[in-house]
């Protein structure tokens, strides 16, 4: 788990589940009591409601203060609660957690006292052993994943659900749309299935002269702001535009989605599936 690219992992994690475990399951836990775990959750910042949002733990912040003087001040716990799924996840957890952050730590260290004390035989060893133990951790990252230490928690017919493989799903040929601004204004697209609704998108801006300035998405469902939609790549959140090709939709002969320009004005195009042809031409 990447865990750095969302501001820093903490690297007591170790220490810390192996603590936890002397905890009873579902009973709450005051933190300003035990001063042990108080300090080990010092260092896990925002990664406290990452692990609330994924059912870890349950826990309660202490209230934000106006004149905190630093972020890590409103990112405290007060109470927590150890769940069921806290024991089935913590060693899968624990094996997929990318541990790099510390040993780069250790490594920067070593090298600022070869700064202040000189190279010596002891440092290049320990510096040695370090590389390679963050070599083995990115080994490791490929060779372990956290999906395969949760298979064993579930019946295999539950898992082959789960996922559908993309080839299974892809439809090659030639699609053809009719987009419809209102009752007297159609325009016909024509596109391949390996073009995306990103491509989509840019057809209809051009066959309505339209400006592209705005946000957008597609519906798949045909309902205006539903979950089932792509969106724009410079919206806030996905699915995007850019993601998937035509070929991926699962679209059938006499479909018909939404595309919504301009959330404010609510600009929208009925779009119809008039015919699909299994053969593919270039784009």
């Amino acid at each position: 788990m990447q865990w750095s690219e969302y501001g820093g992992a903490p690297t007591n994690i170790d220490i810390l589940f192996e603590h936890l475990e002397k905890y009873p399951i579902n009973k709450k836990i005051n933190i300003k009591k035990k001063q042990t775990l108080y300090y080990l959750l010092d260092n896990f910042r925002h990664f406290l409601n990452f692990f609330h949002y994924f059912g870890i733990w349950e826990v309660k912040l202490q209230e934000k203060k106006a004149d905190a003087s630093s972020i890590t001040a409103n990112y405290r716990a007060s109470s927590i609660v150890i769940t069921p799924l806290f024991a089935l996840l913590k060693d899968a957890l624990y094996d997929t957690w990318n541990m790099d952050s510390e040993v780069d730590h250790w490594i920067e260290g070593l090298e600022l006292f070869s700064v202040l004390l000189g190279e010596s035989n002891e440092l290049g060893n320990l510096k040695q052993i370090l590389s390679e133990q963050r070599s083995d951790n990115e080994i490791n990252d490929e060779e372990v994943s956290f999906f395969s230490r949760l298979q064993s928690l579930f019946p295999p017919e539950d898992l082959s659900k789960s996922y559908v493989s993309r080839e299974d799903n892809y439809v090659a040929g030639r699609y053809l749309f009719k987009v419809t601004l209102n009752k007297r204004c159609s325009k016909t697209v024509e596109l391949s299935s390996t073009n995306t609704l990103l491509d989509f998108h840019n057809c209809i801006q051009q066959a309505f002269e339209l400006n592209d300035d705005h946000l957008y998405a597609f519906y798949m469902d045909n309902n205006k702001f539903s979950r089932r939609c792509y969106n724009s790549p410079m919206d806030n959140y996905g699915p995007f535009v850019h993601e998937v090709v035509i070929g991926m939709l699962n679209l059938y002969k006499g479909q018909s989605f939404l595309y919504l320009f301009n959330f404010g004005d609510e600009i929208e195009f009925n779009i119809d599936v008039l015919k699909i042809e299994n053969v593919e031409f270039g784009v």
